[in-house]
């Protein structure tokens, strides 16, 4: 892949990853006690703003959605690219984006991602504590004095801040308006971390949510850039939305699909355009 196509695949997987971190501001339906699943799907739209080599660009695409519990699927059906005419847009269109889109589901209850496409027939996994565990023997339980699930142990996520310089994170309700016919609740997130090392990631946003569907992302938007990426912007929009439970086997991958390391490999082609 060129430079210029690994940047905008770099982007796209970085407006992916924005997605997820948005919709883990939205907390999974709190029970009580054991409930069936609730569902919805609909269509939309979204939109993607970048830069590639210096010239803006935009991405839009068809989406479908759905949500089953504490997961949601975005499917990405068609792309369209705009801005710049140049030659590897074109290209980009249907070698960077596999024929037939691709598929993104988020399981809130615990924070990780899937991505795949049927073109590929690849996915990824990211997010999560550990999204590639490696399986080890379970030891015979040995006495504590330190009780498991105990005050301390619930502080375990922080011991990553070790690496980090700065890190900030912040979920904020700003108001209810309506939308699409809906009363919904705004909320603004925001994400920035810079490492020791000098990497930084910043992303931040805004969704509303319904509050006559259990709180469904109608609208989302997310602004990212890290070090060597340059700001990007993404926004997705739900017009048509209804109850309705999806499969649970449109929440994992297809059988069959190979596991890969990179959101590239999963859903990008090889871009070598003759400029």
């Amino acid at each position: 892949m060129s430079s210029r196509g690994l940047g905008t695949a770099r982007a796209c997987a970085l407006a992916l990853a924005s997605v997820a971190i948005a919709f883990a501001c939205v907390p999974a339906r709190a029970q009580t006690a054991p409930q069936p699943d609730v569902g919805y799907v609909g269509t939309g739209d979204a939109q993607i703003q970048s830069t590639l080599a210096g010239t803006p660009i935009g991405f839009a695409a068809n989406v479908a959605f759905e949500e089953r519990g504490a997961r949601v699927r975005l499917d990405v059906l068609s792309v369209d690219v705009q801005g710049n005419k140049s030659g590897i847009t074109g290209m980009m269109a249907t070698q960077l984006f596999p024929a037939g889109g691709f598929t993104i589901v988020f399981d809130r209850s615990n924070s990780t991602y899937t991505v795949w496409s049927a073109a590929r027939r690849a996915y990824f996994v990211g997010g999560g504590p550990n999204p590639n565990p490696t399986p080890t023997p379970t030891p015979a339980p040995q006495p504590s004095a330190t009780p498991r699930g105990d005050l301390f142990g619930l502080f375990g996520p922080l011991r990553s801040l070790k690496d980090d310089q700065t890190l900030s994170l912040s979920v904020a309700l700003t108001g209810h308006t309506t939308l699409f016919g809906h009363p919904v609740s705004n909320v603004h997130y925001a994400f920035v971390r810079t490492t020791f090392t000098g990497d930084t990631v910043d992303v931040h946003g805004d969704l509303a949510v319904a509050e006559d569907l259990n709180g469904v992302p109608l609208q989302l938007t997310a602004f990212a850039a890290t070090k060597n990426i340059p700001q990007s912007s993404l926004r997705i929009e739900l017009p048509q939305l209804a109850k309705r439970l999806p499969s649970e086997a449109d929440f994992v991958p297809p059988a069959g699909y190979a596991r890969v390391t990179s959101i590239g490999d999963a859903i990008g082609g090889k871009i070598t355009p003759t400029l």
